[in-house]
């Protein structure tokens, strides 16, 4: 039960777009990461108590919020590929986790073993078929964000520019407006992102390993807050140590508490 309801929150778990100019993801990428490699980490908050009001002021309800499990999607990637590059990577996802669960004894033999009623080897783990738990979430990730699902369209979105950039505000709506939405949410048939009500936060990312103007960006964090309201928007420092986090080596590799999270990216 343990399993399944583990299961459950991840599949489950609310959509977040994320967005960011190419200045950015530079910030970013001299730590050997994406933004979204960034957030990952952070997708899963337990041990809250907080309380949201569903519905109107009248006729709502308010529910207590004790865990937040998010998906942090780059907004590039939230499409769906070709149905031949689909069924390209999900054989190569089968033959990976048959060759990575493979058994001691041969297939002949585990049938044999199992028509014939014998005692399986120590080996054997309970699920007689430990490959499928990967080749399902690959099947689900590469089936999202078609016409067909709405479990996996974001409810949110993120916004980063440069702290240090010339114009954030123009900046950010720029991300805005060049968005592609998936399907459903060009048809409005899912909470569209041009919505006002649309839940969404900028952040203006201030690259400390770089000279910077305080001036400046205190100005440009002033000028996107009251563009976008003083609650919606935060300014986050990040490259605060002599060299870029985890690169011990020189070369930038991202340390592992990212790299449990980071993920292949799909086809095409």
């Amino acid at each position: 039960m343990k399993r399944i309801r583990t299961w459950l929150e991840e599949r489950f778990a609310h959509g977040t777009l994320v967005a960011s100019t190419p200045e950015a993801d530079d910030t970013v990428a001299k730590n050997g990461l994406t933004i979204v490699d960034l957030l990952r980490p952070l997708g899963h908050v337990s041990r809250l108590d907080a309380s949201i009001r569903i519905g109107d002021a009248v006729s709502g309800r308010v529910s207590r919020v004790q865990d937040v499990h998010l998906h942090f999607y780059e907004a590039h990637t939230i499409y769906q590929a070709e149905s031949k590059a689909i069924e390209e990577h999900l054989r190569t996802v089968l033959h990976s986790a048959s060759d990575k669960y493979a058994l001691e004894c041969s297939r002949d033999d585990l049938l044999q073993r199992i028509e014939s009623g014998q005692v399986l080897p120590a080996s054997m783990p309970e699920d007689l078929t430990p490959w499928l738990a990967d080749y399902r979430s690959e099947l689900l990730r590469t089936t999202a964000f078609g016409d067909h699902e709405a479990i996996d369209y974001p409810v949110a979105a993120l916004f980063f520019t440069s702290a240090n950039c010339d114009n954030p505000v123009t900046s950010l709506n720029s991300l805005q407006n060049l968005l592609v939405p998936p399907p459903l949410m060009r048809q409005e048939v899912m909470y569209p992102l041009k919505d006002p009500d649309f839940p969404r936060f900028f952040v203006l990312l201030q690259d400390m390993s770089e000279p910077t103007d305080d001036q400046k960006i205190a100005k440009n964090l002033a000028a996107a807050r009251s563009a976008f309201g003083g609650e919606r928007v935060a300014l986050l420092q990040i490259n605060t140590g002599n060299a870029a986090v985890g690169a011990v080596d020189g070369t930038g590799a991202p340390p592992g508490t990212f790299k449990v999270f980071m993920r292949t990216p799909l086809p095409g």
